[in-house]
Formats: C-alpha cells, structure tokens, sequence
C-alpha cells in the first residue's frame, strides 16, 4: 500500500472499492471464475461471496448472479461518492 494514503479519509476506501469493481467487471475470460469476479464486488448484501466464492466447491455462482453482483456494487460505489461530495441525503 503506498504509504501518501489516509485510511481516515472515506475516499481512500472509494478508491480501493472502485479498483475492486474494476476487476469484477473484467467479466469473463478464459481462466476467470464467476466466483473469483464475485468476490471483487462484494460489499454489503454480497459478503455471501468474500469467503465461499473464494473456494473450490462452497459457492457455485451463475452467470445471472455475477451480473446482479457486479450491479449492485455500481449502484453503492455511486451512492458512497454522492455521499462524499455532499450530494445524496
């Protein structure tokens, strides 16, 4: 982690979430698991997929799913930075 970081300031973390949701959008390409890309958008409701998606065999996701998943992460990644410039109540 470069060391310039303020963990007290929430936009350290929106950054860190939008890295996340980047990488669950990859989608799917050859090699990458719907559970894997999962994982990367879990906040919230999605925690389900922070430690079953990660393993072989506890959590099998559909494709249905993934889209849900990486939708839900848009929507709060976009309600934290309206919260952040003041604009959402």
């Amino acid at each position: 982690m470069p060391q310039n970081l303020d963990l007290t300031q929430p936009q350290t973390w929106l950054a860190r979430a939008k890295s996340n949701l980047r990488l669950a959008r990859i989608g799917h390409q050859e090699g990458v698991f719907s559970e894997d890309l999962c994982f990367e958008a879990q906040p919230n409701t999605l925690t389900q997929y922070a430690v079953a998606g990660r393993y072989p065999g506890w959590l099998s996701v559909t494709e249905e799913e993934y889209q849900q998943a990486v939708t839900l992460a848009e929507l709060i990644v976009t309600w934290v930075e309206n919260i952040i410039k003041g604009e959402a109540s």
